[in-house]
């Protein structure tokens, strides 16, 4: 199993539109991916962030190569789009994450 963490940090004047887009497309769009089977979507809390917002999307993969085709293929989409809407004020922050020890 692998895990990829996608955080996107929203800038406050775009934060009622970007939860718009989240809950009306990007969620549903989610779902639809391949290779997609288990994920976890969250607002993000920090006492760090004083302007704007952060959401995470955490997604477990089967193996390395489910995650690579998804970083090639969807992960370029997906920013692409979200750059055409919100352009520099929604942020995207792609993290591997390779489990030492898991009991999921």
């Amino acid at each position: 199993m692998t895990a990829l963490s996608i955080t996107f940090h929203c800038t406050a004047p775009q934060l009622e539109n970007w939860e718009k887009y989240l809950h009306n497309e990007f969620l549903s769009n989610i779902k639809k991916m391949e290779h997609i089977q288990r994920y976890i979507f969250s607002e993000v809390y920090s006492e760090m962030i004083e302007e704007g917002k952060n959401y995470n999307l955490l997604v477990l993969f089967d193996n390395e190569e489910n995650r690579a085709i998804f970083m090639e293929e969807k992960l370029g989409l997906m920013a692409g789009k979200i750059t055409d809407i919100f352009a520099n004020e929604v942020m995207i922050f792609p993290t591997l994450l390779n489990p030492i020890k898991s009991e999921l």
